[in-house]
Protein backbone atom coordinates (compact mmCIF):
# COMPACT_ATOMS: atom_id res chain seq x y z
CA UNK A 1 0.00 0.00 0.00
CA UNK A 2 1.29 3.56 -0.95
CA UNK A 3 -0.04 6.14 1.33
CA UNK A 4 -0.72 9.96 0.70
CA UNK A 5 -1.77 11.57 3.61
CA UNK A 6 -1.92 15.40 3.48
CA UNK A 7 -2.28 18.12 6.10
CA UNK A 8 -2.65 21.11 3.88
CA UNK A 9 -3.32 24.08 2.67
CA UNK A 10 -4.94 24.92 -0.29
CA UNK A 11 -7.81 26.25 -1.98
CA UNK A 12 -9.18 29.81 -0.97
CA UNK A 13 -8.59 31.96 2.37
CA UNK A 14 -12.12 30.43 3.66
CA UNK A 15 -10.97 26.59 3.58
CA UNK A 16 -10.80 24.68 6.31
CA UNK A 17 -7.87 22.25 5.87
CA UNK A 18 -8.82 18.51 7.17
CA UNK A 19 -6.62 15.27 7.04
CA UNK A 20 -6.47 13.25 4.38
CA UNK A 21 -5.31 9.60 3.86
CA UNK A 22 -5.10 8.01 0.44
CA UNK A 23 -4.12 4.66 -1.24
CA UNK A 24 -2.21 5.67 -4.28
CA UNK A 25 -1.49 1.92 -5.49
CA UNK A 26 -5.79 1.54 -5.43
CA UNK A 27 -6.63 5.35 -5.52
CA UNK A 28 -3.89 7.24 -7.53
CA UNK A 29 -6.39 9.96 -8.36
CA UNK A 30 -7.36 10.81 -4.45
CA UNK A 31 -10.85 10.14 -5.02
CA UNK A 32 -11.16 7.94 -1.62
CA UNK A 33 -10.27 9.34 1.96
CA UNK A 34 -9.54 6.93 3.87
CA UNK A 35 -8.42 9.50 7.18
CA UNK A 36 -11.76 8.30 9.37
CA UNK A 37 -11.85 4.57 8.00
CA UNK A 38 -11.43 3.05 10.97
CA UNK A 39 -9.23 0.09 9.08
CA UNK A 40 -6.51 3.03 8.83
CA UNK A 41 -6.49 4.45 11.99
CA UNK A 42 -3.55 2.56 12.80
CA UNK A 43 -2.11 4.28 9.39
CA UNK A 44 -2.93 7.35 9.81
CA UNK A 45 -1.95 7.57 13.94
CA UNK A 46 1.37 6.42 12.64
CA UNK A 47 1.96 9.36 10.12
CA UNK A 48 0.36 12.11 12.37
CA UNK A 49 2.97 10.95 14.74
CA UNK A 50 5.49 11.48 11.70
CA UNK A 51 4.49 14.88 10.92
CA UNK A 52 3.99 15.93 14.15
CA UNK A 53 7.93 15.06 15.12
CA UNK A 54 8.71 16.51 11.46
CA UNK A 55 7.20 19.56 12.32
CA UNK A 56 9.10 19.84 15.84
CA UNK A 57 12.45 19.37 13.15
CA UNK A 58 11.35 21.73 10.90
CA UNK A 59 10.76 24.39 13.97
CA UNK A 60 14.04 23.83 15.61
CA UNK A 61 16.44 23.82 12.49
CA UNK A 62 15.01 25.87 9.75
CA UNK A 63 12.53 28.14 11.16
CA UNK A 64 14.42 30.20 13.60
CA UNK A 65 14.96 33.32 12.24
CA UNK A 66 13.27 32.78 8.86
CA UNK A 67 10.02 34.49 9.50
CA UNK A 68 8.14 30.90 9.03
CA UNK A 69 7.25 31.19 12.77
CA UNK A 70 3.42 31.55 11.75
CA UNK A 71 3.61 28.01 9.44
CA UNK A 72 4.68 26.31 12.58
CA UNK A 73 1.76 27.43 14.26
CA UNK A 74 -0.97 27.12 11.47
CA UNK A 75 0.72 23.59 10.78
CA UNK A 76 0.41 22.24 14.37
CA UNK A 77 -2.23 20.07 14.50
CA UNK A 78 -2.98 20.36 18.50
CA UNK A 79 -4.30 23.34 17.72
CA UNK A 80 -7.77 23.81 16.19
CA UNK A 81 -7.17 25.77 12.68
CA UNK A 82 -10.02 27.80 13.92
CA UNK A 83 -7.71 29.12 16.88
CA UNK A 84 -4.88 30.81 14.63
CA UNK A 85 -5.21 34.62 14.04
CA UNK A 86 -7.43 35.32 11.56
CA UNK A 87 -4.82 37.61 9.95
CA UNK A 88 -2.02 35.06 9.95
CA UNK A 89 -4.21 32.68 8.01
CA UNK A 90 -4.87 35.49 5.38
CA UNK A 91 -1.70 36.63 5.14
CA UNK A 92 -0.62 33.07 4.51
CA UNK A 93 -2.14 33.33 0.76
CA UNK A 94 -0.75 36.59 0.47
CA UNK A 95 3.07 35.62 1.61
CA UNK A 96 5.44 36.46 -1.14
CA UNK A 97 7.49 33.92 0.71
CA UNK A 98 4.89 31.09 0.37
CA UNK A 99 3.86 31.92 -3.09
CA UNK A 100 7.44 32.36 -4.60
CA UNK A 101 7.62 29.31 -6.58
CA UNK A 102 3.83 30.63 -8.05
CA UNK A 103 5.20 34.02 -9.10
CA UNK A 104 8.62 32.88 -10.38
CA UNK A 105 6.47 30.69 -13.13
CA UNK A 106 4.33 33.57 -14.05
CA UNK A 107 7.45 35.76 -14.78
CA UNK A 108 9.19 33.28 -16.56
CA UNK A 109 5.61 32.58 -18.87
CA UNK A 110 5.62 35.82 -19.04
CA UNK A 111 8.98 36.69 -20.51
CA UNK A 112 8.50 33.58 -23.08
CA UNK A 113 5.73 35.09 -24.01
CA UNK A 114 7.23 38.72 -24.44
CA UNK A 115 9.89 36.98 -26.54
CA UNK A 116 6.95 35.31 -28.64
CA UNK A 117 5.33 38.47 -29.64
CA UNK A 118 8.67 40.11 -30.51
Amino acid sequence: MIINTSIGFYGAADFKPKEELFDLKKDPFEQKDLAEAKKQAKQLKKIQGLYDDWLQVWEQDVVAGAGYEKYVRLGNRSIPFTDNDPLEIKDMYDDPKANKGAKDKKSKKAKKDKKKKE
